[in-house]
């Protein structure tokens, strides 16, 4: 019978066979190559403002779910309390208004804002907050990316959202 591809033939005869034969050696442990670390992604404080509605309250969800510590500010006049997880620390109040207190008290990593809001701007909105949180937008609007980007902002995503945008 002829060998097989996969048996080791006898030194003597893997010379004169058509198949050829590698050993290899066993792996060793600990291996550069099958036990690297997880890539891991640090804990970070995060607010979302408009938290409490629908698309907020999704972005709260994801960032609860990567193990983050989330901060919901909202004045309520759209969403509601019941959206807001219980994970989430929710601050009753206006962005226009109550930026600096709330920042600077909360020293958030990551500010997650709209471009568009009753009476404002997320663009004025990322200019108040300054150096005190990197701002990612989250909108309907790709028109507003380039304005965005040019004020310094982390990332801009653009709604419907994708949940690996945040949870990787």
């Amino acid at each position: 019978a002829a060998p097989s591809a996969t048996s080791r033939p006898s030194a003597r005869r893997a010379s004169t066979s058509r198949f050829a034969c590698v050993v290899f050696p066993d792996p060793s442990t600990p291996s550069k190559v099958t036990n690297k670390a997880r890539r891991t992604i640090r804990r970070m404080r995060a607010i979302v403002t408009g938290g409490a509605g629908f698309i907020g309250s999704n972005v709260v969800d994801a960032l609860l779910a990567r193990g983050d510590e989330v901060h919901v500010l909202d004045d309520l006049s759209r969403g509601k309390r019941e959206n807001v997880a219980a994970e989430a620390e929710l601050h009753e109040g206006d962005i226009r208004q109550d930026l600096a207190p709330l920042f600077d008290d909360l020293k958030p990593d990551v500010c997650f804002l709209d471009i568009h809001m009753p009476g404002s701007t997320g663009i004025e909105v990322a200019q108040r907050i300054g150096g005190r949180a990197h701002v990612v937008f989250i909108t309907a609007f790709d028109h507003y990316a380039l304005e965005a980007f040019e004020q310094g902002v982390l990332d801009y995503l653009v709604k419907p959202l994708q949940a690996a945008r945040l949870t990787g």
